[in-house]
């Protein structure tokens, strides 16, 4: 077993935090380069993004890298509402990319955290921890700030962004509190 020091695990936290920043917003800025560039494209980006996933699964599967269970009307109807939360989410990122600046986005997102926490306390009904409840008001304070000081205020476009925020909310509970579908007993190749 290989152990790691508390040091290069924090190094390795921030190495993955900062590269998880990285790409999100060069994600971002390419999207909304696309978006700018193509008349339809957050349709164009949307069907590319679910082809290229497709075709890495089915290529990792294909591989033996990982192993698809069959698809069975149990397994999807308990994947579907997470499945629908994700796509609309992954629309509504499109479209609020294509008529928001790419900071006021970022800052609308930032709403995303306060969603989940009210949810979870609403069903859970437990106070959350003060420190976390505390760090995500300031977040969301921080959002409220910036966007009063958006000087290309659009209603429908920050009504879109925060729509987005919403649906992936929803995606993060459902995955947490929805029960997994249970899968078959694996078949034995003789």
């Amino acid at each position: 077993m290989i152990k790691v020091s508390r040091h290069s695990n924090m190094l390795l936290g921030a190495v993955s935090a900062a590269s998880y920043a990285f790409i999100a917003i060069a994600a971002n800025f390419t999207t909304k380069y696309v978006t700018q560039l193509l008349p339809g494209a957050p349709d164009v980006v949307l069907l590319g993004q679910l082809t290229v996933m497709l075709g890495a699964v089915h290529g990792a599967h294909v591989l033996g890298l990982v192993e698809l269970p069959p698809l069975t009307l149990r397994r999807w109807l308990a994947m579907a509402p997470m499945s629908i939360a994700y796509g609309l989410h992954a629309a509504l990122v499109l479209r609020a990319l294509a008529v928001l600046n790419v900071p006021m986005y970022n800052t609308l997102k930032r709403t995303t955290p306060m969603i989940v926490l009210i949810c979870k306390w609403i069903i859970d009904r437990r106070t959350p921890d003060p420190q976390v409840a505390a760090s995500v008001v300031v977040v969301v304070a921080g959002g409220v700030i910036a966007g009063k000081g958006d000087l290309g205020f659009n209603p429908s476009a920050y009504c879109v962004a925060l729509l987005c925020a919403a649906f992936q909310a929803a995606y993060i509970l459902l995955t947490e509190y929805l029960p997994p579908p249970s899968l078959e007993p694996p078949v034995l190749h003789a």
